[in-house]
C-alpha cells in the first residue's frame, strides 16, 4: 500500500472491486433443526459450504464473477459500468469449517462432484483454487466463531466472544499459512462487525479484553509474521450501547481513528445508517437510515465516519478505505445493490437491510502513529525476528522496516514514524543497538537530562519505557551520512511540532516532531519532580489497606493544593496516574488523582467517606502549587472488616509445604491473602454510574444491611455480586470464621426480589442488574453454605417463603426436554456470552440449587418436599447427560444445538456438583479441561473432585505462583486486574478471579 492507495506488486493502483460469497460462515439462524432448510437466514442452508456448491459448478460461478479473461478482470481501468469482479471477500466459521474434520454430506455439493468426500475447509480450498485461477484475488474474512449468521447477541459479537483470544489467533495464522503460497489470496479480514455484547461495549484503546484495536494489532503481527505481504482488513467497531430511542447509541465507524491508529492496518464498520440499529421491531430506533439523509447529508456523514481517513493526506491515519458491503434497498425493482452477490450467489435477490460497511487498510509512506505502552508495539518485522526481547521487561515500541521516528508524546507513550522526505534510510545489511546510557553523548544538547544519544550515522527507530520513565532506546545505522549539529525539540510545556505532519498523534499529550527532512537522534529525560511541582512523597504501607486518610496541615497558604495518587503495584507508582477502579480507561486516567484545596492554613484534613480508597499499596502525595505546603501525621483509618475490633486476630494460619514446586512455602503463602478487604461497611459502596466525566465515589448504599457486606472488590465494584456464593463464603469460613457479611449480602438479595416472579437480582444495589439465572442459583446455593456452615436455621426459616420462590422462577423455565430453557433476557453471567437456551453451566447450577432445597427442606422439618426436589433434580441429571454429554469429545456441550462448544464453566461444575454419572466420565472432563489452558485459568476443585489433584496444583502453581512472584504484585497472590503497564485497575479484559470451581 502507499498512502491511501492499494497498489500491486509493481506500483500501480489496484482497485478492490469484487463481491462478498458467503456461506461459510455459516447461515443457521440459531435455534431448530440445523437440517432443516427454514430455520436459516432467508432459507438458505448452505451447509456451511460457499452458497450455491450445491446447484452451480465452483468454476462457473468464478466465471460469472470474471466473465472475461485474466488480465481484463484484474485492469485497473475496467469500466466501472462493468460488474465483473476483481477480488471476492470469502468468510468463513472456525468451527465448522477451520475446525471440523468431518466429511461433508455430498448432497450438500451436488453440482461439485469433486467436492464429495471433503471437509468443509478441503471445499473451501478448492473453491479459492477456482477463483484464484481465474485470476480473482481471494480476501479471507474470519465471519464467526459458532457459524450462526450474523450479527446478533449470538457468541460472535467479539473475536474472542466465544473461544480465546490465542485461538482466535492460531486459527488466522493457519489459515494464511495454508494459502501463503497462493499469491492471490491477498488479504485477511480479521473479524467481522464488531459489536456490544450483553452486558460490554467493545472499545478502540481501552486497553482492556473488550479492546478491538489491541487485538488487532496483535493478530495483525502474528499473520505477517508468517506472510509478512498479506493486506490486513480490519473492520471497525460496528455497534455500542443499548438500541433503545433517548439512550446513547451509535456506529462508531471509522471515527476513532482520528485520535489512535494502527501502523500497519485497520478498519472500520457502518452499516444501515449512523446511529440506526438496523433491526426492525425490537432493538430498532427511530434514528435514520442511510437511505433517509439527503445527499447532501449522506456524503457529509460518510466523510465524518469513515472517508476522511482516505481523503486526509499525510496523517497518522491516512489508508485506504475500502466499501466492502453496499448497496440501498428500494431504488425501482432492480435493486442493483444486490448485484455482486447474487452473481456469486446465482440465487433470488434478496431483500436486505440498507447499508454500507467500511473497511480500511492502513498504509505506508504516509505518517504511523505509534500507541499507548500497555505492552510490546514492535511494528517491524525485522525486529520481531532478529533482535527479539532488546528491553526484558519494558514496553518497547518499533517503527514498521524502512521508517524512522519523527515525533515523540510528552509521557512517551505515542510517536509518529514516517519514511516523508527521506525514504527508506535502513542500511543493508541491517545495524542496530540499544542506547541504556551516556556513552554516544558528545554534547551537552538538554542540559540536566539523562541523554540517550545514537552513535554516529545511527537514528531512532524504536524505544522502551518502564511506568513513565524512558528505558532505552533502539537505534539503526542510515544508509547516508548524517551530519549537522542538531537542534533540541523541547516537549515539557507545551507542543513543538516542525510542522502538522501526521497530525494530531498524541491527543491530551504535548508532543513535539522533527521536520520530514531530520531524523531523530536521540532522546532525553528526567527523573526530577515534575516542573510545577514542589515535591512528591511516596509512602508504602507495606500492606494492603483501604479506607479514609488524614494528615495535619502544618504550614500553607489559601493557594496551596495537593494531590493523592494510589496504586497496588510498585511498578505504577506516579504522581499523575493511578490505578483506575471506577472505569477502564485508555490512557489510566478516569479515576484521576485527587486535589484537595487546602482549606486552612494548619490543621486536620480528613478525606469525605466518599473519598476513600479501597485496595492499595503505595501513596503518593503531590504539591500542586507553587505556594509553601508543610504536612504531617499522615494516617489511614481502616474502614474494612467494621466489625473486628483487632485484625490481626486471624484465625486461618495454617502451614502447607509444597515440595514440588521451587518454593516450598508456596501453598502456606498464596494462602494469606487481602480477603478482608472485600468486606465492607454498607454505605461505602461504589456509587453507579461512575462521576461524569471521571474519579470515583464509595458511599454508596450497598443495601438495606445493618452490617457488613461480602463485595466483589475492594477497589473495583464495591458491590454485591451473587457469583461470589460459590467462592468467597468457602474462602471466609475457612480464614476469618467469620459468616457475617456473607449472610448481611445473601439478606439484600431477598430484600430486592421481585416479588411478582420471584426473580433475584444480578447484582445488589446500586446496581441492581437484572436478568441472571445463573446468579439466581448462585444466592440459592449461598444461603445452603450459609447454613451449612453456621446451623443458623433462623435464618432460613426469615427467608424461606422469598427462597422458594426464587426456586419456582428457576424451575418454570425447565421445558418438556427436562432442562431449563434459558431466555435471552435471563442469560446474564460474568465473563459469559450465549447462556441462553439449554445451558449447561445453567442447569448444573440449577440441579445443585434443587438438590440443597431439598437438604434445607428436611431440616426444616417438611416431610414431602425433599422427595419431590429431589426428583425433579433427578430428571435433569438424566436430561442433562442424554441431551448435553459428547462422548466422542469427552465433555459435555454448553447447549443441545449442533456443534456447540465444550464451555469450562458447564463441565467444571457438571463434576463439581456430581451431574456425572462415573468416575471415568469426571476423568474425562479434568482431561478435557486442561484443553482450554494457558497460564491463567480458573476451574480448580472439579480436577480434584476428579482424582486428578496433581493437575488442579500444577494450575495454582501457575495462576497464583504467576501473581506471587510477578513484580506487578508485590509478591501478593491475589490482583483484582493487572496490565502490562503495571497498572492494577478495573480492567475487565485481564481481571483474575481466584476461582476455587
Amino acid at each position: 500500500m502507499r498512502g491511501p492507495y492499494v497498489v500491486d506488486a509493481t506500483g500501480n493502483r489496484f482497485k478492490l472491486r469484487g463481491g462478498n460469497w458467503h456461506g461459510g460462515s455459516g447461515t443457521y439462524g440459531g435455534s431448530g433443526d440445523w437440517n432443516v432448510d427454514a430455520n436459516h437466514h432467508a432459507g438458505e442452508n448452505a451447509s456451511a459450504l460457499f452458497l450455491s456448491t450445491l446447484r452451480s459448478r465452483a468454476h462457473s460461478i468464478a466465471a460469472a464473477q470474471c466473465p472475461s479473461d485474466y488480465n481484463t478482470c484484474l485492469s485497473r481501468r475496467s469500466s466501472t459500468r462493468s460488474w465483473s469482479s476483481a477480488s471476492t471477500l470469502s468468510g468463513f466459521s472456525s468451527r465448522i469449517m477451520v475446525h471440523n474434520t468431518t466429511v461433508g454430506d455430498p448432497s450438500w455439493v451436488a453440482a461439485n462432484p469433486q467436492f464429495a468426500g471433503m471437509t468443509a475447509l478441503e471445499v473451501y480450498d478448492a473453491v479459492v483454487d477456482a477463483l484464484t485461477a481465474r485470476g480473482i484475488a481471494v480476501i479471507l474474512n474470519y465471519h464467526t466463531k459458532t457459524s450462526i449468521w450474523c450479527c446478533g447477541v449470538d457468541g460472535n459479537e467479539w473475536w474472542d466472544e466465544s473461544q480465546s483470544l490465542d485461538a482466535w489467533a492460531a486459527d488466522w495464522v493457519m489459515m494464511v499459512k495454508r494459502y501463503k503460497d497462493n499469491k492471490r489470496v491477498i488479504g485477511a479480514d480479521l473479524y467481522n462487525e464488531v459489536r456490544r455484547d450483553i452486558l460490554t461495549e467493545p472499545n478502540w484503546g481501552g486497553n482492556n479484553n473488550a479492546d478491538w484495536w489491541q487485538a488487532s494489532q496483535l493478530v495483525a503481527d502474528r499473520i505477517h509474521l508468517v506472510n509478512p505481504d498479506i493486506l490486513i482488513i480490519v473492520e471497525g467497531i460496528n455497534w455500542v450501547e443499548l438500541p433503545v430511542n433517548g439512550l446513547p447509541h451509535s456506529r462508531p465507524t471509522l471515527i476513532p481513528i482520528a485520535q489512535l491508529s494502527h501502523t500497519t492496518l485497520v478498519s472500520h464498520t457502518s452499516y444501515t445508517g449512523p446511529n440506526h440499529s438496523g433491526a426492525t421491531g425490537i432493538g430498532e430506533t427511530t434514528d435514520p437510515r442511510y437511505r433517509d439523509l439527503s445527499r447532501g447529508d449522506l456524503f457529509a456523514v460518510l466523510n465524518s465516519s469513515a472517508s476522511y481517513v482516505g481523503l486526509t493526506a499525510d496523517m497518522h491515519f491516512t489508508v485506504p478505505v475500502w466499501i466492502s458491503e453496499f448497496g440501498m434497498e428500494g431504488r425501482a425493482d432492480t435493486l442493483q445493490s444486490e448485484i455482486g452477490l447474487c452473481v456469486l450467489a446465482e440465487l433470488h435477490r434478496l431483500p436486505r437491510a440498507d447499508g454500507c460497511e467500511l473497511r480500511v487498510l492502513a498504509a505506508r509512506g504516509v505518517p504511523q502513529q505509534r500507541p499507548e505502552q500497555w505492552g510490546d508495539f514492535i511494528q517491524s518485522l525485522y525486529a520481531r525476528i532478529h533482535l527479539g526481547d532488546w528491553d526484558n521487561g519494558a514496553s518497547k515500541a518499533n517503527c514498521p522496516d524502512g521508517q524512522r521516528l519523527i515525533g515523540l508524546s510528552h509521557e512517551s507513550t505515542r510517536g509518529l514514524c514516517t519514511d516523508n522526505a527521506l525514504g527508506n534510510l535502513e542500511a543493508t545489511p541491517h545495524a542496530t543497538e540499544v542506547v541504556f546510557d551516556e556513552r554516544h553523548v558528545t554534547t551537552d544538547w538538554a542540559s540536566g537530562y539523562t541523554k540517550y544519544t545514537c552513535p554516529a550515522n545511527y537514528y531512532v527507530i524504536g524505544w522502551a519505557i518502564r511506568g513513565t520513565q524512558v528505558s532505552t532506546v533502539m537505534c539503526t545505522q542510515a544508509n547516508i551520512g548524517i551530519s549537522g549539529s542538531g537542534r533540541t525539540v523541547w516537549i515539557d510545556r507545551g507542543d513543538n511540532r516542525a510542522d502538522t505532519l501526521g497530525g494530531d498523534f498524541a491527543s491530551g499529550q504535548y508532543k513535539g516532531s522533527c521536520a520530514a527532512s531530520e531524523v531523530v537522534a536521540g532522546m532525553a529525560f528526567t527523573t526530577r519532580d515534575i516542573p510545577g511541582q514542589r515535591f512528591v512523597r511516596r509512602v508504602r504501607l507495606g500492606k494492603e489497606l483501604g479506607g479514609i486518610l488524614s494528615l495535619t496541615i502544618n504550614n500553607a497558604t489559601a493557594q496551596s493544593q495537593f494531590s493523592l495518587s494510589f496504586t497496588e503495584s510498585a511498578e505504577f507508582i506516579s504522581p499523575l496516574k493511578l490505578d483506575d477502579s471506577c472505569q477502564p480507561a485508555r490512557l489510566q486516567n478516569w479515576d484521576r488523582i485527587q486535589t484537595f484545596h487546602v482549606p486552612r492554613a494548619t490543621g486536620l484534613l480528613t478525606q469525605t467517606v466518599g473519598q476513600q480508597r479501597g485496595g492499595f499499596r503505595f501513596l503518593t502525595i503531590v504539591s500542586a502549587s507553587a505556594d509553601p505546603l508543610t504536612i504531617s501525621n499522615i494516617s489511614l483509618a481502616i474502614t474494612f472488616m467494621p466489625h473486628w475490633d483487632d485484625l490481626r486476630a486471624y484465625p486461618g494460619y495454617f502451614f502447607a509445604p509444597d515440595p514440588g514446586f521451587h518454593d516450598i512455602d508456596f501453598l502456606t503463602k498464596i494462602w494469606h491473602y487481602r480477603v478482608q478487604t472485600n468486606t465492607i461497611p454498607p454505605h461505602t459502596a461504589r456509587q453507579e454510574p461512575c462521576p461524569a466525566g471521571g474519579g470515583w465515589s464509595n458511599d454508596a448504599l450497598g443495601g438495606a444491611a445493618t452490617g457488613p457486606i461480602l463485595v466483589d472488590g475492594a477497589k473495583r465494584d464495591r458491590n454485591i455480586w451473587p457469583g461470589d456464593c460459590g467462592i468467597s463464603t468457602h474462602t471466609e469460613l475457612v480464614a476469618l470464621s467469620d459468616m457475617e457479611p456473607t449472610k448481611n449480602s445473601l439478606m439484600v438479595m431477598f430484600r430486592t426480589q421481585n416479588l411478582t416472579t420471584g426473580a433475584l437480582q444480578y447484582s445488589g444495589p446500586p446496581l441492581n442488574n437484572q436478568g441472571s439465572d445463573t446468579y439466581i442459583s448462585w444466592s440459592l446455593i449461598g444461603t445452603h453454605n450459609y447454613f451449612l456452615y453456621t446451623g443458623d436455621l433462623d435464618f432460613i426459616k426469615s427467608v424461606w417463603a422469598n427462597y422458594t420462590k426464587a426456586v419456582g422462577f428457576l424451575e418454570g423455565q425447565v421445558d418438556l426436554t427436562g432442562l431449563m430453557n434459558v431466555s435471552s433476557a435471563l442469560s446474564n453471567d460474568w465473563g459469559r456470552a450465549s447462556g441462553a437456551g439449554h445451558n449447561s453451566a445453567a442447569n448444573a447450577l440449577l440441579y445443585r440449587t434443587l438438590v440443597t432445597t431439598a437438604d434445607l427442606a428436611t431440616h426444616l422439618g417438611n416431610v414431602s418436599l425433599p422427595a419431590t426436589y429431589l426428583a425433579n433434580a433427578t430428571k435433569i441429571k438424566t436430561a442433562f447427560n442424554s441431551l448435553l454429554w459428547d462422548a466422542a469429545a469427552g465433555r459435555f456441550r454448553s447447549n443441545d444445538l449442533p456443534r456447540s462448544i465444550h464451555p469450562q464453566d458447564g463441565n467444571a461444575l457438571a463434576v463439581l456438583y456430581n451431574l456425572t454419572t462415573s468416575d471415568a466420565q469426571n476423568k474425562a472432563v479434568s482431561a478435557g479441561l486442561m484443553k482450554f489452558w494457558t497460564p491463567i485459568r480458573p476451574w480448580l476443585r472439579a480436577h480434584f473432585v476428579a482424582g486428578k489433584g496433581e493437575r488442579a496444583i500444577d494450575l495454582i502453581e501457575r495462576e497464583w505462583g504467576y501473581m506471587l512472584e510477578t513484580n506487578l504484585s508485590v509478591k501478593s497472590p491475589l490482583l483484582e486486574g493487572f496490565s502490562a503497564n503495571g497498572s492494577l485497575g478495573r480492567l475487565p479484559g485481564v481481571l483474575i478471579i481466584a476461582s476455587i470451581i
